[in-house]
């Protein structure tokens, strides 16, 4: 697939979704036993994708955006926290350049706006130094005991 120009990438990832959902659809059911006959129809994944509202976008000029991970906070506004890493490095430079960036809006589907970076490069003596990326997070005031 011949992806657009990067002035146009915010078209990349529904395009890149509509190509790919049939191919890991495809693949995940690939090994599994054949259905009984009672069974449901397949779940058409590729016809429930919807354009997202631009709101939604997180555009950071400079830089890459990658794995956007949002929380709602205790002070009732939502926090995204993404992998960022220059474009002037080039797409692969994820591995060697990405930091964890934090951005706030307030409603779910945004508008984002940059905030600051929570994980910046540290340096070559810890594992992570020169690159941290995919954030996953949790809020730990909400998390119930079993």
């Amino acid at each position: 697939m011949k992806l657009p120009a990067p002035s146009s990438r915010a078209t990349w990832l529904p395009a890149i979704l509509a190509a790919s959902l049939p191919l890991f659809a495809g693949l995940a059911f690939a090994q599994a036993a054949p259905a009984p006959a009672s069974a449901a129809p397949a779940l058409d994944l590729g016809a429930r994708i919807q354009p997202a509202p631009l709101t939604a976008r997180l555009d950071v000029p400079g830089y890459f955006v990658w794995c956007g991970a949002p929380i709602r906070g205790d002070d009732g506004r939502y926090h995204l926290f993404y992998s960022r890493w220059p474009i002037s490095e080039g797409f692969l430079a994820w591995a060697t350049h990405s930091e964890i960036a934090h951005a706030i809006a307030d409603a779910p589907l945004g508008p984002y706006r940059h905030a600051d970076v929570s994980l910046p490069e540290r340096g070559p003596q810890f594992w992570d130094g020169h690159c941290t990326h995919n954030p996953n997070v949790l809020n730990p005031s909400r998390i119930r005991s079993p």
